[in-house]
């Protein structure tokens, strides 16, 4: 993972390449959340309390490791106000990730 982050840092072009996989290593391992009962819920890694049903975490940890800073990730639907709190399914397409990083060869139609 401290490679990871390294390159990512790198290709991010951050100053401290190295000191900023640290920062990412601490944050995210031991990948453990805690939540402390009566207390509000938000996920941040390496702090935080638990995780809301509204924080993005995917989007927290890409945000990390990029060198974003937290709370630049937002929901792209929040939750339903009753059990089982999904949100409605999105109707458009989304391809797979294997497509959109260029991970699956296509065939010539």
């Amino acid at each position: 993972m401290l490679g990871i982050a390294s390159a990512a840092a790198r290709l991010a072009g951050l100053a401290d390449p190295e000191a900023h996989a640290e920062h990412v290593l601490a944050a995210f391992l031991p990948d453990l959340v805690t939540y402390q009962p009566g207390q509000p819920a938000s996920f941040q890694p390496g702090g935080g309390n638990g995780r809301a049903l509204d924080d993005n975490a995917f989007d927290i940890a890409v945000a990390v490791l990029a060198g974003s800073r937290l709370g630049d990730a937002s929901v792209p639907r929040p939750p339903a106000s009753e059990f089982p709190y999904l949100s409605a399914p999105s109707p458009a397409e989304l391809p797979a990730l294997a497509d959109l990083f260029g991970l699956r060869e296509h065939s010539p139609e």
